[in-house]
């Protein structure tokens, strides 16, 4: 019975150990990121960036369309800061008296819209009240579309 034990327990012990062995591998081959989890990862970190201020771990190749991207809406949004709202075409004052003035005005509006610039042409009258030798805005309003 002994001449079978010592060879019966180191098989036991061998497949207990492969067993193990197995289970570990199979462990550590699932546990990495799924490639679509990753990929994922990486649309959601460049999406936002900001790309003065974080360092990516991508290489350069794999983030210049971004970062290109990036500074093409940067340069956008300054030529759309650097166009004016509103154009005064005309102004014209149809009532005046010591106390209260009205001033009819026709304004261009510019906005950007769909992607290219919209123009919108609005007459207004701005009724006017004199206090302390300053004139005073008491109200705003719109005639028309011209």
């Amino acid at each position: 019975v002994f001449r079978w034990a010592l060879p019966l327990g180191l098989v036991v012990v061998l497949i207990i150990s492969l067993t193990i062995y197995y289970l570990d591998y199979k462990k550590n081959l699932n546990s990495g990121i799924p490639p679509l989890n990753a990929a994922a990862d990486f649309y959601q970190t460049m999406e936002r960036v900001d790309f003065q201020t974080i360092e990516t771990t991508a290489p350069d190749s794999l983030t210049n369309d971004f970062k290109l991207a990036a500074r093409r809406r940067l340069e956008m949004i300054t030529a759309l800061l650097s166009q004016p709202i509103f154009e005064v075409e005309r102004m014209q004052v149809t009532a005046e008296t010591e106390k209260r003035a009205t001033v009819e005005a026709d304004l261009i509006w510019w906005e950007w819209s769909a992607g290219s610039w919209e123009r919108r042409l609005v007459r207004e009258r701005l009724c006017f009240r004199k206090q302390k030798n300053k004139w005073r805005l008491l109200k705003r309003s719109e005639l028309s579309e011209y």
